[in-house]
């Protein structure tokens, strides 16, 4: 909501644990969310522009995207 109202450019969301690896509608493991969590959090990014989330977490390289775009 703070960064609609600001009329912020760019919004990025930084977290340790990714909401997914690859696809949004995967199941819960070591390396992602609980689905009603990632769902509720994806739904509140989209709301508010984001359109990149940088994680750490997997040790990998890993690019998934949600189906509001959000990569």
């Amino acid at each position: 909501e703070e960064a609609r109202a600001r009329g912020a450019k760019h919004v990025v969301v930084l977290s340790h644990v990714p909401p997914f690896i690859q696809q949004e509608r995967e199941q819960h493991g070591w390396a992602n969310w609980e689905p009603k969590a990632r769902e509720s959090l994806l739904a509140a990014a989209s709301a508010a522009g984001v359109k990149l989330w940088l994680c750490g977490h997997y040790h990998g390289n890993c690019v998934g995207a949600s189906r509001s775009r959000l990569t």
